[in-house]
């Protein structure tokens, strides 16, 4: 099946694939170059600063055709740690042609993919004695707590549990699409007793791997939306 099929709440495979597109946000037109597809969306490299929900146009050339679509910016990444800064794009009101025409496109760019070697196992965090579960009450949620608190290393949660400074900490960030949940290793820095009893932690362990996965955890969403045809007769 070419199309996006349901995979028990999972989100599309990636694939890296280097296609040249054409951007387009309002008067702004950018020439951009994707670093991976996926059947529901792509990641291109630019150093244009697009807010999240922002809708553009995407154009390329599949094989010996024309694409046009149009997208949704889900996430942002800045120049970092060698990675060049970016944009998350999910399609958005595809046309059931179209969006066949970019799932046989992303089919053959997995069946070109050379094979390579596992990526070796994350090792496994020491199970900590307290686990928070965080489950932000929507998408947009979800992208604030990534955007305004991970991303600046830790965050304020409000609990009752009687903790130490210095306690480390399993915190789950669960999904609020899927239900999916991606752990944090976290380590508590404040205690706040009075008023509004919590802790301040600092997350560990966010190496660039884990940041990418975080990235597509972060962006992963339903799939894109088709908008229905008339049948025939």
């Amino acid at each position: 099946a070419c199309l996006t099929v349901p995979n028990g709440g999972r989100r599309d495979a990636r694939y890296p694939c280097a296609l040249p597109m054409v951007l387009k946000s309002g008067r702004t037109q950018r020439s951009v170059a994707a670093e991976d597809v996926s059947n529901s969306g792509v990641f291109v490299v630019t150093s244009l600063a697009l807010p999240v929900r922002q809708l553009v146009q995407l154009e390329a050339r599949l094989d010996t055709d024309e694409f046009a679509a149009h997208a949704m910016v889900v996430f942002l990444r800045p120049e970092r740690e060698g990675k060049a800064a970016g944009l998350g794009l999910k399609f958005f009101g595809l046309s059931r042609n179209t969006l066949e025409r970019w799932a046989r496109f992303v089919r053959g760019v997995r069946e070109r993919e050379l094979v390579a070697p596992p990526r070796a196992p994350r090792a496994e965090a020491s199970r900590a004695a307290v686990v928070l579960r965080l489950r932000p009450h929507g998408v947009d949620a979800l992208i604030e707590v990534y955007t305004r608190d991970i991303a600046e290393g830790g965050m304020f949660v409000e609990t009752d549990q009687p903790l130490l400074v210095g306690s480390r900490l399993l915190t789950e960030l669960i999904h609020p699409d899927t239900g999916e949940a991606f752990e944090l290793e976290s380590i508590v820095r404040r205690v706040v007793a009075g008023g509004k009893p919590g802790i301040g932690v600092e997350f560990a362990a966010l190496d660039a791997q884990r940041r990418e996965d975080l990235h597509e955890f972060v962006s992963s969403m339903a799939p894109p939306l088709v908008i229905g045809e008339p049948e025939e007769g």
